[in-house]
């Protein structure tokens, strides 16, 4: 075939026809649209029906790109890296990524409770059509984390706007921190459904098909926070730091689900990061300067307890390092989940903290200065009690079986040796020297 007529293609053109980017320009002029338009069409009143018909008009393009997807997966190779383009575009919208629903619902909660049902039923059927058609690897599992994703999605912003009708408007700081618990909540599920050795599957999925699942999955709970958060910034609520511990935590264990595929050490040392950077986040809250409405110390009264941001990332942290116990069988997670509960039990807040740790200082330093000798037959007296303990330690390490080591070869000397070689000890000289 002669390739002369395609040598002078400029890159760019080849690589539009290589990578077709007009589904990923599409979608781009689709998120930039919706944006704008909640933007303008968001008032305290609300201009129910323009959302209405921008809500269907996404969804009639999300229909159009599963079908063109679809087609796409029947025809060549090329053509179906493109559709494999479409279908992992498709989960930004399924997930509410343009925030129109949401919207909705933050306007007027009776929309929002009828809209969140039938929203919840359209991206069951597009996620059913998508997984069947990409052949996604346990497929049965991931349509039931997408739909229990999408279904926290859709329900926190309506949530959120029925309690703080009943609150006048006001949103409890509570609330928004147990919504991130549950956020936190949905990566644990997900590694107890999809732990590895539990499908029935002989095949080896194909790569393209891992990777699409992996989008169906991450992109829907990537949707989770950014609603959580929008949900609490509508009511003047800003992010604080101990919010982000409990989805710290959920990823650490989340993690233990990639030990088929990553080495066992690297993902200890991402867990052991995760939980050290969540606790921290917790105790940062306490020391952080607070801003308007922003929950810098976040507690609370349940059952008498006083329960603190502390108190619950601690015990969050004591059940993954005992989760890693359970996978791992070391002692050294069994003190560190001890010390967490312990901990939960006596720190409420850093303050606490902070004088347990100066008491335990101050009871050490005098520990150790009464053991200290001060006169000289105190000195005396422990001179002697050190040798019989070091003489103890002697006995003991000479008495226990050791392993007897060879005796080093003595190599030969390779030096000249000035002293004369004797005719006696010389090799005997052939009849032909003679």
């Amino acid at each position: 075939m002669d390739n002369r007529g395609t040598s002078n293609i400029p890159s760019w053109v080849r690589l539009v026809i290589d990578h077709n980017p007009f589904f990923l320009l599409s979608a781009i002029c689709m998120m930039s649209g919706c944006t704008v338009l909640n933007i303008a069409l968001y008032t305290p009143a609300g201009n129910i029906r323009n959302l209405l018909v921008l809500l269907g008009v996404v969804n009639i393009y999300e229909a159009a790109m599963i079908g063109l997807g679809a087609i796409l997966l029947r025809r060549s190779a090329a053509e179906r890296r493109d559709a494999h383009t479409l279908m992992g575009l498709e989960a930004v919208f399924l997930a509410d990524s343009t925030f129109v629903a949401g919207v909705i619902s933050t306007i007027d909660a009776r929309w929002g409770w009828m809209l969140d049902g039938v929203l919840l039923v359209l991206s069951l059927v597009k996620v059913v059509i998508i997984a069947r058609a990409l052949h996604l690897p346990r497929a049965n599992r991931i349509i039931l984390l997408v739909a229990l994703q999408l279904l926290v999605v859709l329900l926190t912003p309506t949530v959120f706007k029925q309690i703080a009708m009943q609150h006048r408007g006001f949103l409890p700081e509570l609330v928004i921190y147990l919504a991130w618990w549950v956020a936190g909540l949905l990566p644990v599920i997900a590694a107890a459904l999809l732990w590895p050795g539990r499908s029935g599957d002989s095949a080896t999925p194909v790569r393209a098909s891992l990777v699409l699942a992996g989008i169906y999955l991450i992109v829907p709970f990537l949707s989770v926070l950014m609603h959580v958060y929008g949900a609490g910034w509508v009511y003047n609520f800003y992010l604080a730091s101990p919010e982000i511990s409990p989805v710290l935590l959920g990823v650490a264990v989340a993690l233990s689900a990639l030990r088929a595929h990553r080495p066992r050490l690297q993902i200890l040392n991402w867990q052991v990061g995760l939980i050290f950077a969540a606790v921290l986040c917790a105790l940062y809250g306490d020391v952080t300067p607070g801003k308007t409405r922003v929950r810098t110390s976040i507690s609370f009264e349940f059952l008498g307890l006083h329960i603190t941001a502390i108190r619950l990332t601690l015990l969050g942290a004591s059940l993954v390092i005992l989760h890693m116990l359970w996978l791992r069988h070391r002692l050294y997670a069994l003190v560190a989940a001890g010390t967490c509960i312990v901990g939960a039990v006596l720190w409420p807040n850093l303050p606490a903290i902070w004088t347990l740790a100066t008491r335990i200082l101050c009871e050490v330093g005098n520990l150790l200065a009464r053991l200290i000798p001060t006169t000289a037959a105190q000195w005396g007296v422990t001179s002697v009690v050190a040798a019989f303990v070091l003489l103890g330690i002697g006995a003991a390490y000479s008495l226990r079986t050791r392993p007897i080591l060879p005796a080093p070869e003595c190599e030969p000397d390779s030096r000249p040796s000035d002293t004369p070689t004797s005719p006696a000890l010389s090799s005997p000289r052939s009849s032909d020297d003679q």
